[in-house]
Order: structure tokens, then sequence, then C-alpha cells
């Protein structure tokens, strides 16, 4: 009987994939808001938006749908400090303060109360916004063949219900459910999302991840209520990768060849989540250190960069906080590279010196990753005006009339059966 099982579940082993439909769609990236790399506008967050479509493939049958966005925030937290959080002095004047866990400062929603003293902060008790755990979810209903779209930072769209996203990054979660907000096999759903910068004229596109079902009938409920095992069993939904791939082109900060030379990103990110992830009312986030190897195009290894993630993670690779303990500091430019070119291996693991108690004292565990990669290219700049106190003819000074922004999902090597996504089937 074991040896039955085991044979049926390692030929079905499968791997989640951004070009196939799905009953469970994974959105790496949602973003409402964005810092804009130093080089294109020094002083400003840029006016983004993620516009989300979600199609049911199907043309017999209609199907609900429960959406459920993680802030990079993560969980309930209040202020640091009601002084000395940090102050953010905008290029039209406008003070807006930040508060929260290390690395994960977010604006501080009473505004008016905030008055700035010597370059920092003072605060109201109680002023910072108190996050709950999980986020926030929304639900609809798509008749066959019908494409649902919505804007995340206003939740409107095609349709009457709203899935607006509270936060200014994070990730979003969608799949099949029945009319109890049980988990179905439904394995008909297509998604894709747009990241616009407004201010900047660039938009980039990407499928999300899609995970299939097996073992049960079209609409049937695979395993226990409430708990999508990504572990390509079956009955249950496809497993995530083992490790995540990456290719770059290294950024230049220190010379012009940034805006001179077509090809090469003035600036490049990635992106992180566990494929680990309890969104139950009395779960909590998952912490787990992502290891980054990286070979430089002539084979060069460069080794020791780690990064705790605790649901979701993003970072320009050129940011001078990237990287933690010895590794931080360790920008992944041209300078530091040595070649235009690199691949970068991720793994997430369990890491109790370096990440227990990153994040509210939550031990770190193994956890498979998902992830996303964004470059963004200009080829061309005039100096039509500066900002106050910037010359220029330096790059910041600069405007940019030609750019671009690509979108890709890395690739996958192994397989990784411990994923899971567990929530209330009736909240």
């Amino acid at each position: 009987m074991i040896v039955g099982m085991v044979s049926m579940v390692s030929a079905e082993w499968r791997v989640t994939e951004t070009n196939q439909l799905g009953s469970l769609l994974v959105f790496p990236k949602i973003v409402t808001e964005n810092p804009v790399p130093y080089k294109l506008h020094p002083l400003k967050y840029s006016d983004v938006d993620t516009v989300v479509s979600i199609t049911n493939t199907s043309a017999h049958s209609a199907v609900r749908v429960k959406c459920m966005y993680v802030w990079q925030e993560c969980a309930e937290y209040a202020c640091l400090e009601y002084s000395g959080d940090v102050c953010v002095n905008y290029a039209d004047g406008e003070v807006i303060c930040h508060c929260g866990p290390p690395g994960n400062y977010h604006p501080c929603e009473e505004e008016e109360d905030v008055e700035l003293s010597g370059g920092k902060c003072e605060y109201e008790p109680n002023i910072c916004v108190t996050y709950a755990w999980p986020t926030s979810d929304c639900a609809f209903t798509l008749t066959p063949r019908e494409t649902y779209w919505f804007s995340a930072d206003s939740g409107e769209g095609s349709g009457t219900e709203l899935c607006e996203f509270p936060g200014e990054q994070g990730e979003l979660k969608c799949w099949a459910v029945d009319t109890n907000d049980n988990q179905i096999r439904w394995n008909y759903l297509k998604g894709e999302a747009i990241i616009a910068d407004f201010d900047f004229g660039l938009a980039g596109k990407y499928n999300a991840y899609g995970f299939q079902v097996r073992g049960v009938k079209n609409k049937g409920i695979p395993g226990t209520p409430g708990l999508l095992e990504l572990n390509a069993a079956v009955p249950g939904y496809d497993a995530c990768p083992d490790k995540l791939w990456f290719n770059i082109f290294a950024t230049d900060q220190d010379h012009d060849s940034s805006y001179d030379l077509p090809g090469r990103p003035v600036a490049n990110d990635i992106t992180l989540i566990p494929c680990k992830q309890d969104l139950r009312q009395e779960g909590e986030p998952t912490v787990t250190k992502a290891i980054f190897e990286v070979w430089d195009e002539n084979e060069g290894k460069l080794t020791g960069i780690d990064q705790c993630v605790a649901c979701f993670w993003e970072s320009l690779l050129v940011d001078p906080s990237f990287g933690l303990g010895p590794s931080q500091g360790t920008p992944l430019d041209l300078e530091d590279l040595g070649t235009d070119a690199a691949s970068i291996r991720v793994d997430g693991i369990a890491s109790a010196r370096v990440c227990d108690g990153f994040y509210n004292d939550i031990l770190s565990t193994d956890s498979p990753l998902l992830g996303l990669h964004i470059d963004r290219f200009v080829i061309g700049y005039h100096n039509a005006y500066s900002l106050e106190g910037i010359d220029a003819d330096s790059p910041e000074g600069r405007c940019m009339i030609k750019g671009g922004m690509t979108i890709t999902t890395p690739h996958g090597e192994g397989i990784e059966t411990t994923g899971f996504i567990a929530y209330d089937p009736r909240n």
C-alpha cells in the first residue's frame, strides 16, 4: 500500500509555472507606491499602481475566486518610538514620517499631527497604523470566459467587488473556492498583473504563478478545507521549486555608462516571497533566510550574501543595506561583480543564528521561495529642469525622456514539497 502511494505521488510530481493555468494563482509583487531609484529621481516616491486581471477560461461553468493580500509589513506592530524615527522631506516640501520594524518603514497615516523637529519626527501616541494579520481579502464570481480586473490602489475595476490593497508593496494570492470558501479544483484560472509607473511612463506585465490540482474532480476539495498543500501529491497542488535562478545585468553606480549604454539597467530589483504562508487569523508569518549565490559571466563566484525574508522581501540590488551580517553593504553592481552580467541562485533555509527573532521573535524555517525580477532601463535624458539643489548637468538632475521596464520570473531548480497556504475558509 505504501509502495503504491509513493508511485502514485512521484508520477504526478509537478512544479508551479507562470505559463500554465491553475486553481491557485500567486502574484509575487503588488505595488501601489514605490521608492524611485535615486538616479531617476532622488527625492521622491513615484506614482505606481498594479492592475490585476484574472480569467476563467472555462466555457461551461462559473467559479468563485477568493483573493488575499499579504503586506510587506507582515503583521501587527506599533511605532518603535514616538520620536526619532525616519523622516523624509520630499521634493514638494511635504513631510512624511515613517515608522515600523527596521527595514519595513511605512508612512504614518495622521501626517497632520506630525511636527518636524531637528530633522526627526515627533509622534503623538498611537499615531502609527496598526496592521492585522493576515491582511485583507476579497472574493468575486467569474462567469464562463469572463476576465475580472481591478486596480490594487483603488480596488475598483470591471466588477462591483472592491479588491483594494491597503499597503504599499506586497503580494496577492487568489484561488478557486466553493460557497463556503473551501478551496476547490478549477484548473481554468489565468492571471496577469501590470505594474505601471505613471511619473516616468514605465510599465511591465508578468504572468502569475499557476498551481494546478490533480486527483479530484472539478470543483472537488483537494485535502483538508482551509489548507492548500503545495506538495505535488494526489490530491494536492503543484509544488514550489527548491531554488530560484535569476540572470541580471549589472548597474554602474559610479559612472555615467548606465545612462549612455543601451541595455544596461539603471536599477534592478528582486522580490522574494515564501511558499509557506499561514494566513489564518491566529497564524503568523514565515521567516526564512535567503542565501544568494552569485556567478559572474566568467564563472567567478561571490558567496556570503544572505537576507532574512518575512512575508515579502524586495530590494534594489545596489541598495547599500543589501545582505546581512558580513555581507551587508555588498551591492551587486558593476564594481562589485566586475562583469556586465551575472547569474544568481537563491535558496530559503532555516538559520537560528541569523534570522531567528528577525520578525516578532518568530523562529526561522526552511521554505521554498517564489520571486520576480524587475529591470529599469534609460536610453536618453535631457536637462529640461532640475530639482532644487541638484546640478542640472549631473545625472541626478537629468530628466528621463526614453526608458523601459521589464519584469521576469526566475527559473526554478528542483522541487520542494513542503509549501502550503493555510487560511480560514469562512472568514
